[in-house]
C-alpha cells in the first residue's frame, strides 16, 4: 500500500515541523546554559588548571579562591587566555 502524494507531502511537512521544534528547543537550552555562566570564569576548551579543588576544566567554574595566588593568579590566567570570563 503506497501513500498518495498528499499523504507524502503531509508526512514531510510534519517531519520538518518536528525537526524545527527540536532545533528551537536545543537553541533555547544552549542560550539558557550560556546565560547561567555569565560573569563566571571557565578554563578554555582543551586546557586544564590544577587548583586547590583539584583539576579544573570544561564546565567547572574557576574562582579566585580556588587558586593559591587568588585574584592575581586568576587575572594572570585570563590574560594568558587559559581562562575566559563569560
Amino acid at each position: 500500500m503506497s501513500l498518495t502524494k498528499e499523504q507524502e507531502a503531509a508526512a514531510a511537512k510534519a517531519k520538518a515541523a518536528e525537526e524545527a521544534k527540536l532545533l528551537a528547543e536545543m537553541e533555547a537550552e544552549e542560550a539558557a546554559k550560556k546565560a547561567s555562566k555569565k560573569g563566571k570564569c571557565f578554563v578554555v576548551a582543551g586546557k586544564s588548571i590544577t587548583s586547590k579543588i583539584g583539576i579544573v576544566h570544561g564546565d567547572i567554574e574557576l574562582k579566585a579562591e580556588h587558586l593559591a595566588g587568588g585574584q592575581k593568579a586568576l587575572d594572570s590566567l585570563i590574560k594568558a587566555k587559559l581562562v575566559e570570563k563569560l
